[in-house]
């Protein structure tokens, strides 16, 4: 039997659930990251064998829950339809480096906020509300001080998204062995924004 997740970890806003991602939630995960489309801008799509060999460590959090990965649901069926992340920021690793993700430890480094969407689901501003969510739960109950984006330069809906919810511009940086367009976004940033 899986354990469910702590209910303080559960977001609620005006049309979508985030929980904590299960390892049952694995039929998810592979139809997002097997999927060509959906991968083009991350890395392109992920072999099923990793993913399912993957999913344990996925589903771990650190820092006492305010890091991790949570499932976007629809809040009224509960179905889900993606995946938002806070996640130590990879620099010259080709991936998110799992064994940073441990319990009551914030990870040395940047947290990246990522995300990835069910294609039904795209265009319907699904995104910008999990990432105005989770921002709200990282500045007001998690205590991040700051929190960072890469993109692909070719990815325009995700910079628009990042935009959208208060992130600034820095250039290009480092990320997953790339120079790449980053972005981010402060407490005090997110608080002015708010006013």
């Amino acid at each position: 039997m899986e354990i469910l997740p702590d209910q303080s970890l559960q977001l609620v806003s005006a049309r979508l659930f985030l929980r904590p991602l299960l390892e049952n939630d694995v039929d998810l995960v592979l139809e997002l990251f097997t999927d060509p489309e959906i991968m083009e801008y991350a890395g392109g799509p992920v072999k099923s064998e990793r993913i399912r060999a993957e999913m344990a460590a996925s589903v771990q959090r650190g820092a006492d829950g305010s890091i991790g990965v949570w499932c976007i649901c629809k809040a009224q069926s509960k179905a889900p339809i993606g995946t938002i992340a806070l996640l130590p920021l990879p620099v010259e690793a080709e991936d998110t480096e799992w064994e940073l993700v441990r319990t009551g430890e914030m990870p040395d480094g940047d947290i990246e906020i990522g995300y990835f969407l069910r294609k039904e689901e795209w265009r319907q501003g699904y995104i910008s509300e999990a990432v105005s969510r989770v921002l709200e739960f990282a500045f007001s109950v998690a205590s991040l001080e700051e929190i960072v984006a890469v993109i692909d330069p070719r990815n325009t809906a995700s910079r628009k998204v990042l935009e959208r919810t208060g992130f600034l511009s820095e250039g290009d940086r480092r990320a997953y062995r790339e120079t790449c367009p980053g972005f981010r976004l402060s407490k005090s940033g997110w608080l002015a924004g708010r006013l």
